[in-house]
């Protein structure tokens, strides 16, 4: 398992060309089994940095223990957003 900082500044989504405005991080190896404890170490590691958390993957059933566990360890503003919700990521944003 290892994280990789990405520092293109621009990319593709779906297509679309955006303009990269923030550090985007990629954590490779995880399977659907024991990742919590990993993503806990690296939410706790990263707290002073971390303005708004999203957990954008898996299903609520797995996703709804790993924030309670956040929540419990303090770490605040952590989102779960639905399927197909949009969010808006950016100076603006709250």
């Amino acid at each position: 398992m290892y994280i990789s900082l990405l520092w293109t500044t621009d990319g593709c989504i779906f297509g679309e060309q955006f303009r990269r405005r923030a550090e985007v991080v990629t954590i490779d190896g995880f399977s659907i089994h024991g990742s919590q404890p990993f993503l806990m170490e690296y939410a706790l590691a990263s707290r002073d940095n971390l303005k708004r958390t999203y957990l954008v993957h898996g299903e609520p059933r797995g996703v709804e223990p790993l924030m309670d566990k956040m929540k419990v360890a303090g770490l605040r503003r952590i989102t779960f957003p639905a399927l197909h919700q949009e969010v808006e990521i950016g100076a603006g944003s709250k």
